[in-house]
């Protein structure tokens, strides 16, 4: 489907419809309800575009009470983004990531140690 039949079935403008595939203009809400109703799409995949929304956006609000250090880290790697190597990006977002995996997994201990009362180790 063209730019041009998204829009005339839409009822917007080609050019807005560009805006927005290029990532020039968010999406208006009811731009993306037009989307959903006019192509009906399946519940998955109005998943997908709310997470390809979501993740689409080009500004980045940080939360009401965020720290100094956190906005500190965001404004460097901002300032930085474009000059770091891919292999870096990589591994920011997989540490970033690692959060995640270690909530996920519980606490466990190597197995034949025990501790006493006084922190001793028994092997």
């Amino acid at each position: 489907m063209t730019q041009r039949q998204l829009a005339v079935l839409l009822g917007y403008e080609q050019g807005y419809v560009s805006s927005v595939e290029l990532g020039l203009k968010s999406p208006s809400n009811e731009f993306l309800t037009a989307v959903l109703v006019k192509l009906h799409l399946s519940a998955e995949c109005q998943v997908a575009l709310a997470n390809a929304l979501k993740c689409s956006k080009r500004r980045f609000t940080l939360p009401p009470g965020s720290s100094a250090a956190t906005f500190l880290f965001c404004n460097d790697l901002w300032q930085k983004i474009e000059c770091v190597h891919p292999d870096m990006l990589t591994t920011i977002h997989n540490l970033i990531r690692m959060n995640d995996l270690i909530t996920q997994r519980p606490l466990s201990r190597p197995e034949g140690s025990n501790r006493t009362t006084n922190g001793e180790i028994i092997m």
